[in-house]
């Protein structure tokens, strides 16, 4: 009975609960512990959020890079990328003085705000593109020696698909064409130079518009001998379809550039009945033979070109301009173009009067060089909504965007 009871006192003594002080101590402990991991909890959410809007403004940023590269410049000057025109800022020296091309053009740059909306989320974009960087001028910050936009280039601007039609010969097709025509007279070394001589070429390019109004041009090729062989057409091709017209470019070779070929065997016809309004750009591809003796080619060389358009109202002026690169001399003798035009209906003029009326000419952009600005460094800088005077850039995307 007596031991029962001394066991009944040790079991209430070892029941004893934690006193106050041990459970305080404890609380402080867990707190000590548990405050700097909820704030590591805290920094890495931060973190991981600002992370993921850094990644959404690298790749709205990027977007728009490509955006900007998809488009013309002038698409960005103007509007096209995104609405409201770029602010033009002009470039500068190190001294504040204007940057200028060899015609004293000023040199500038382009930038605009644009607003990017990725997941319900909104970022501000400041995007610019500048020429500075391919500037041939010491006094550029980051000038580089790829002086691309100082380069002196052929300025042909108006050389676009969409508004002309180019017929362009191959160095070999004369020499194709004769073989072809006559084999024999052509290996035979009795009758070779006479044939060759003999050959000529008459190259015919029509203009014509279909019933839907649209503006078609062919181009064809043809051959002839004094034997009384043919090859026409040699070939032919389809070389515009639409209704923005401007230009047609002939780009041709020279019978001369065969052994024993023809001076004057040459003839360019351009049939125009329906008067559509259009540039003729006849320029020939310059040859060996011209090149090693340039004044007795220029003396001797003729190419014969008829242009034959439509009836006209009185009055009413030729619809084709003829532009070349080919001399023109002084007067329509001295000229290795010697010009014909008709109208339906009317007289054939020829010469001088020719000349006049399609305005015959030697157009020095055929040749002439100029620096244009061809390449642009695009940075695209992106910020959190509302905050670019702040200066809480997010992310800067690069690139280039040649014109």
């Amino acid at each position: 009975m007596g031991t029962v009871r001394r066991k009944q006192r040790k079991r209430k003594v070892n029941n004893a609960g934690f006193s106050l002080v041990e459970l305080l101590v404890s609380m402080v402990i867990l707190a000590i512990i548990v405050v700097p991991l909820l704030n590591s909890f805290l920094t890495a959410a931060r973190t991981n959020a600002k992370a993921k809007r850094v990644l959404e403004a690298t790749t709205a940023g990027q977007n728009l890079v490509e955006r900007i590269k998809a488009q013309s410049v002038e698409d960005f000057v103007t509007g096209g990328v995104a609405s409201g025109a770029a602010i033009t800022i002009p470039l500068t020296d190190g001294a504040g003085n204007p940057l200028t091309d060899a015609d004293g053009n000023p040199y500038y740059s382009y930038q605009k705000t644009i607003s990017l909306d990725v997941d319900g989320r909104t970022y501000d974009a400041v995007a610019t593109m500048s020429p500075e960087k391919y500037l041939d001028t010491g006094a550029v910050s980051g000038g580089s020696i790829n002086h691309y936009n100082s380069a002196q280039i052929p300025q042909i601007s108006n050389m676009n698909e969409k508004v002309s039609a180019f017929f362009i010969m191959d160095a070999g097709d004369d020499q194709r064409a004769v073989t072809s025509m006559n084999y024999e007279a052509y290996e035979d070394p009795d009758r070779h130079d006479a044939y060759v001589a003999s050959v000529q070429r008459t190259l015919t390019i029509d203009i014509k518009k279909d019933p839907s109004n649209a503006i078609n041009v062919k181009g064809t090729v043809s051959y002839y001998d004094n034997e009384g062989n043919t090859l026409s057409p040699y070939y032919e091709h389809d070389l515009y379809t639409g209704d923005k017209l401007e230009n047609v470019f002939i780009c041709f070779t020279s019978l001369p550039d065969l052994p024993c070929g023809s001076y004057s065997n040459e003839t360019i016809t351009i049939n125009n009945e329906d008067n559509v309004p259009v540039k003729l750009y006849l320029v020939k591809q310059q040859s060996a033979v011209e090149t090693s003796n340039p004044d007795f080619f220029r003396q001797n060389y003729r190419v014969t070109v008829n242009v034959n358009e439509g009836a006209k109202s009185p009055g009413e002026g030729a619809s084709c301009n003829v532009v070349t690169n080919m001399y023109t001399g002084t007067n329509a003798t001295d000229s290795v173009i010697q010009l014909n035009y008709k109208s339906k209906f009317g007289v054939l003029q020829s010469g001088i009067s020719a000349w006049n009326e399609l305005k015959l000419n030697q157009d020095q952009s055929l040749t002439q060089k100029k620096s244009t600005n061809m390449i642009y460094d695009i940075e695209v800088k992106v910020y959190p909504n509302g905050k670019i005077a702040d200066g809480e850039e997010l992310a800067t995307l690069t690139g280039t965007k040649t014109k």
